[in-house]
């Protein structure tokens, strides 16, 4: 992509950055929920502390924005793509950079209930043989 439709791409996703940072600020006004504790903090409602967290994330996507840095990833340098960016603004590394490992000082993730990802098992390589006589 040339360098300008990526720099336009990039301005609609400063408006889709700052729609989220205002539906971020009005839920936490809604929830009536001022901020508490540190990034840790357990007193406050699950709601209340993904949304905190996810304003966080948006401030540091517009901060990166300004500075010239957001859709650049932090870990090889390599542009992010657009429809990722879309997906998830607040992205700051590619996927390959994602999955190799995690972003250098991201904070410990707290998952609600329903958020909490599932591991899925693998079977076990069958260890008996099968000439063993079932035991």
């Amino acid at each position: 992509m040339d360098t300008r439709g990526r720099q336009r791409d990039l301005d609609m996703l400063r408006v889709l950055l700052h729609e989220h940072r205002d539906r971020y600020r009005t839920q936490l006004r809604l929830l009536n929920q001022p901020r508490q504790g540190g990034a840790g903090s357990t007193e406050q409602p699950a709601l209340a502390e993904l949304t905190w967290r996810r304003l966080d994330d948006v401030e540091h996507a517009l901060h990166a924005l300004d500075r010239g840095r957001y859709g650049r990833c932090t870990g090889c340098g390599a542009d992010i793509r657009i429809d990722q960016l879309i997906r998830q603004p607040a992205d700051s590394r590619c996927p390959g950079c994602s999955r190799r490992e995690p972003e250098p000082g991201l904070r410990s993730r707290v998952y609600t209930a329903g958020d909490r990802p599932r591991r899925e098992r693998t079977a076990a390589p069958e260890t008996r043989r099968p000439d063993a006589g079932g035991r």
